[in-house]
Formats: C-alpha cells, structure tokens, sequence
C-alpha cells in the first residue's frame, strides 16, 4: 500500500510539474497578459503629467511581431502597461522640454512566473526620471565626435592637459590650463603582450580632483545635471592596460558606464575653497599604444556654476554642430 501511495505521489507531482511548465511554454510561445505600472518624475522627484509613452510589447520572433503602447501619463505622472506579451518590454518616455527615457524589460518571459494566464508579478511599480532640458549647449566640450583620440606626445613625464580645450597645454597642443596632469608609460613586446599605464593627478590644483559615477543609460543625458559640490573629490587615479605573457589580463580604467565629474582650476582663500570649475568626463577613458582615448566630456566656463549638462547626444540632436565646429576652429586658430 505504501508503495502505492509513494507511486501516486510522483505521478501527481511530475503531472503537476508538466501543468506549469507547459502553462510557462505557451505563455513564451503565444503570450501571456502582462503589467507594468509606470511613474514619471523629473530629476526632483516631481510627477510628470502628459509625458508621452510609446513602444510596444513583443509577441513573436519577428520586429513586427508587438502590441503597441501609446499614451500619456496622467496628472500623477503615472501610466500602466498592459497587453499580451510573449518575451520583451519597450518604450520611450518623452515631453518637449525633457531627455528622452527608456524602459525596457528584456528576457520577460524568461524571469517571470506566469498564473491564470499572467505574467507574475503582476503590476509590478516602476520610477522614470524624465530629466529637464535647462543648460544644454552652453559648456566647452571636445570638437570631434564619438570616440577621441590623443597622440600622447611624451612618456615617463607629467603632462598638462586643458579640460576647457581639451587638449594639450602648450606646447604639446593649445591649452593654457593644467586642469589635469597626466603620467604615461607603455612596455610593448608584441600584440599580445604589453603594458600600458596612465596617472591621473589633480594634486597641482588644491580642492581639486573627481569622482566615479555610473551613467544612467535609460536616459539620452547619461549624466547628473549638476555636479555634487559637497562630494569627496579623489586627487589621483591609476589606469593600467596589461596583458602578461599567460594572457592573463589587467584592465583598470574608467569604462564606458561610468562618468568622472571633476573640479579644477580651484581658488583658496584662508584655507577654504573659493571659486572653482566642474565638468565630466564620459568614459571609456584609457591609455593605449600611442594615444589617450576618451569618450566625452564637457566643461563649465563659469566658475562656481556646477552644471555639467552636455554631452555627445546633445551635440548631434540639439546643437548645431556645424557652427560649433566652425567656432572651435576660430578658437584654435586665436590661440596657435
């Protein structure tokens, strides 16, 4: 009899085990009905009313295969997803006058649990910053676009770099700022064995330094809008690119998810920090063979005004990059 009741017992649960992943198969397959419950706010925490909301939920293996989100949040800034859906979530969030957000939920159907025909949990609560357009295209900011490359014109020496310019300081190129010395070494013994190393130091500037942030890559303004003035500002980074001869491999550098924001050309005034500039740095920012790679960054002219709100996607969407090339060359050629 035992052995009887041990035999039902197996078959119930292996039948019942069969139910829930079949029930998990179809969803993956056919769809099932999903929720996600949305709130807009801006960098304050304020609610964003009539943000437009617009993507679409998979439902196939092909790019037409969604049903469509559209719509606008409401006076509380809230707006809920709801529609069949087999895999992956997506949409932008948008209002003049704000960066563009995205939410996406990748692999759904494989980190969800699916019941009655729903993806669970059911209704989960999501936060959107929708971040306000307020200083774009008023800071310095390097003239070439996407990825940056520098010769590095010495080795084993400091150098000035002019984060204003970006470049430089004389008479390696046009800078008139030590904003940033930096400290290059390199050891090469073939491709895929070498050493390369970059210091980063701020030490000549006093107060001045940086710090890590990761970039917020749901938003088209990947940084903060202000720099933290009351934030620890680190004096000095070491970056290594390293590769040994058991392939065993050193990477230590700022990554392209991660942003440094700086302060520079610093005053003191009986000890204490009087005027000083901000800006950031976007990595990835490294050293290699011959050069000195960065992503971005910007720089504030004003002294003491900590926004940093500038960027490469600010450059080729809002600003009119064809004059700013044209005025960096203007400059270039005043300061030659």
């Amino acid at each position: 009899m035992k052995v009887i009741v041990t035999h039902c017992f197996i078959v119930t649960f292996a039948l019942c085990a069969s139910a829930q992943d079949l029930a998990l198969y179809r969803a993956r397959e056919h769809g099932a009905l999903a929720r996600e419950c949305l709130r807009v706010v801006d960098q304050d925490g304020l609610p964003v009313a009539d943000a437009k909301v617009w993507g679409g939920l998979q439902t196939g293996g092909n790019l037409r295969d969604f049903t469509p989100i559209s719509g606008v949040t409401d006076t509380n800034g809230e707006y809920v997803i709801q529609g069949k859906c087999t895999n992956r979530i997506r949409c932008d969030i948008t209002k003049a006058g704000y960066y563009r957000s995205e939410f996406l939920l990748t692999n759904y159907g494989y980190s969800h649990e699916v019941k009655a025909g729903k993806w669970q949990p059911h209704g989960d609560k999501h936060t959107i910053v929708l971040k306000k357009r307020v200083d774009n295209g008023k800071l310095a900011v390097p003239d070439k676009r996407k990825h940056i490359s520098w010769g590095i014109p010495l080795y084993d020496k400091w150098l000035g770099f002019d984060l204003e310019k970006f470049d430089w300081c004389k008479p390696h190129g046009i800078g008139n700022h030590e904003d940033v010395l930096l400290y290059f070494t390199r050891s090469k013994k073939s491709n895929s064995v070498f050493r390369f190393t970059m210091d980063v130091s701020f030490t000549n500037n006093l107060f001045a330094g940086a710090y890590v942030m990761k970039k917020d890559l749901s938003s088209d303004l990947k940084t903060l809008s202000l720099a933290n003035t009351n934030e620890t500002f680190q004096s000095e980074f070491h970056y290594v690119r390293e590769r040994n001869e058991d392939g065993k491999r050193t990477m230590i550098w700022l990554n392209e998810n991660e942003y440094l924001v700086f302060r520079t050309r610093t005053t003191v005034e009986d000890g204490k920090l009087n005027y000083a500039h901000y800006g950031c740095i976007q990595g990835q920012w490294s050293p290699d063979l011959d050069s000195m790679d960065l992503e971005d960054g910007c720089f504030n002219p004003a002294p003491n005004d900590a926004s940093i709100e500038d960027g490469f996607y600010l450059r080729n969407t809002v600003r009119d990059y064809a004059e700013h090339e044209k005025n960096m060359g203007q400059l270039k050629g005043q300061n030659q």
